[in-house]
């Protein structure tokens, strides 16, 4: 197999099931996975070399994310606790939606959670690790790239707390990490197909949305209410990112309202 062949294969790749078109980023998640096989030959001595390292993957061409609404976070996040479980079908799924809901965190963050990560006292939770759902592999970062913060902060509301209380008590004594299913460490793909159930068993439209938009949804939610280092020391990020800011012209008309009295005075 050299690169030649893959090339070929690649930007002709099509879905099994229908015939159709792969779509380009789903491409380059299969080259991906091809790449990660191909490595691992190389390092046992199958393979002198990876032929993927040569193809270059496909422009993804993506609609922006979108957050949900107000309306729809009352329906994925009911106040009553046991409402809040149904919802996420049980009480390990509703700590790890209610966590992503109130912190913004990467999905690979929250799966990469351990019990020492959990400050109850103070109702948060302070990371520097993350699980790689390609690899299988903890990382000692927050974010599965080199780039970036390297650890994080994330305060959350009393009722994910108290949820969080009730799970952990559940968990063997032995087990570190908070989130596990039978497989091992929870995946992204794993978490967004019991995202994408759990919604649609809500009322949900979720029309192209999906876990990630929490985290669109978080700072939406933050953005204009607390101050932009605040924003990017929460989010993770090094510098503010408006591609994560959706707030409509009326929420900002209202949060603006306290700038009225200098504005006339000066205008």
């Amino acid at each position: 197999i050299d690169h030649i062949m893959i090339d070929e294969w690649f930007v002709t790749m099509r879905r099994a099931a229908s015939g159709k078109k792969m779509a380009s980023n789903s491409k380059n998640k299969v080259l991906m996975c091809l790449s990660y096989i191909l490595k691992e030959a190389v390092n046992v001595g199958l393979i002198d070399s990876n032929p993927c390292e040569k193809v270059d993957k496909i422009a993804e061409e993506s609609n922006p994310r979108q957050p949900f609404t107000e309306e729809e976070m009352a329906i994925l996040f009911p106040e009553n606790d046991k409402e809040a479980v149904w919802v996420w079908g049980n009480l390990m799924w509703a700590c790890y939606f209610n966590i992503m809901k109130c912190t913004g965190f990467r999905p690979g963050e929250i799966a990469g959670l351990t019990r020492d990560n959990y400050y109850p006292a103070l109702g948060g939770i302070y990371t520097s690790q993350s699980i790689n759902s390609f690899t299988k592999e903890v990382v000692k970062r927050i974010k599965t790239t080199d780039k970036g913060m390297k650890a994080k902060i994330g305060l959350l509301s009393d009722q994910c707390c108290r949820l969080l209380d009730e799970y952990i008590s559940t968990l063997p004594e032995d087990q570190d990490l908070l989130f596990k299913v039978k497989t091992g460490y929870v995946s992204v793909f794993t978490s967004n197909k019991h995202f994408n159930s759990f919604a649609q068993k809500a009322g949900i439209e979720l029309n192209g949305r999906t876990q990630y938009c929490l985290r669109h949804t978080f700072q939406t939610m933050i953005a204009g209410e607390v101050e932009k280092n605040h924003v990017e020391e929460l989010m993770g990020h090094t510098k503010y990112r408006k591609d994560y800011d959706h707030r409509d012209g009326k929420r900002r008309l209202q949060q603006l309202q306290n700038l009225r009295n200098r504005l006339n005075s000066i205008i």
